[in-house]
Formats: structure tokens, sequence, C-alpha cells
């Protein structure tokens, strides 16, 4: 469906490389935290992912594996069950009635395989919407690099130009309380 709705916006080259390298792996299985993942393979010290790698060089067959799985996720929408099984534990937040069930924050142990396969199309992703220019730069949420500060720098500095100009400056604050379970995911979809 995605495919479909978003095809006739974004044009970008469809033999893009997606390919799991050496020293970019090795940085982004360093930037997954050190759980217990669901599949038991502790993420420190790194073997698994230089077993990885250690096929990918050494073992053409079994690389070729490898990149049949990544082929099949990518092509035709298929994530592996096991990949998303998940180890949950929960945190309490400070101060809040432990007899409630919104005192508690779930955290969501995915395994490393699927971590690692995550941070890497995190980075194709980005790579895309940074070529296509689809984010605005005004647009500063889950942005590297666009701090909160920025954006407030921002809005102050339209806010004093519109004063020495003697025009009107109007601003909205929104805070939604839960925001991201309430988020109308067909609507986005469907928009245009």
């Amino acid at each position: 469906m995605t495919e479909r709705i978003f095809s006739s916006k974004i044009k970008v080259d469809q033999k893009k490389e997606f390919t799991i390298r050496g020293t970019e792996s090795t940085s982004k299985y360093h930037e997954i935290s050190e759980n217990s993942t669901p599949d038991k393979i502790s993420s420190s010290p790194p073997i698994f992912l230089e077993e990885v790698l250690d096929v990918q060089k050494n073992h053409p067959t079994k690389k070729k594996k490898l990149s049949n799985v990544k082929d099949a996720i990518l092509r035709i929408g298929h994530y592996p069950k096991q990949w998303k099984m998940s180890h949950i534990i929960v945190i309490d937040k400070p101060g809040k009635p432990p007899h409630e069930i919104l005192s508690y924050h779930p955290i969501s142990l995915l395994p490393i395989f699927s971590k690692i396969f995550e941070k890497l199309l995190l980075k194709c992703i980005e790579s895309i919407l940074k070529e296509t220019n689809l984010i605005p730069d005004h647009q500063f949420a889950f942005r590297k690099q666009h701090l909160t500060i920025q954006q407030i720098h921002r809005l102050v500095d339209h806010i004093r130009k519109d004063l020495e100009d003697k025009r009107y400056f109007s601003a909205i604050f929104l805070d939604i309380k839960q925001a991201f379970d309430k988020v109308w995911y067909s609507g986005i979809f469907y928009k245009k």
C-alpha cells in the first residue's frame, strides 16, 4: 500500500545498494544497547556481528543467503517473525502510583539481527529523505542535528523580525498527552 501511495512522489534509484559493510555495521552495532535479547545473543562483545561480516567476506554461499533474506524483506515486505519477537521489560515512572498501568514505561528488546537491520535501513531511508527533500528544513522533530534550542532560536528570530517590522506574530503550541497512541495512521498513509 505504501509503495502505491509514495511511488509517485519519490523518485529514487531502485537499484541503490543496501549492504551491510564492515565499518558501517560495526558502528551501528555499538549503538545497540547491551541488554539481553530474545535471540539470547548478547550485544557485547560484538562476536555475532563479526561472524556476520566474516560470512559476507569469506563465504560466498552464506553471503548470498544473507543477501536473499535482506532482499526478501525489502522486496516483498516480509519481515521474519523471529525478528519481531521481543523481550518486554517495564520500568516504573518516578513519582507515579505503582498500582496504575500508566505508571510504567514498557521497553521492547528486539533480537540483535533485527536491531542491526533496523539501524541500517534507517540510514538508507534518511539518505532517501535527504536526496528527495521530503522533510522541510523547518521540521526539527526526529531529526539528527536539529536541536530543540535551534528551533526556539528560529522562533525568537521570527518574532523579533515581525516586531521590528511592526507586524503581528501568531503561534500555536500544542502538547498532546500520549500523542503517538492517538495518531490516525490511515490518514497519514492516505495523505498525498
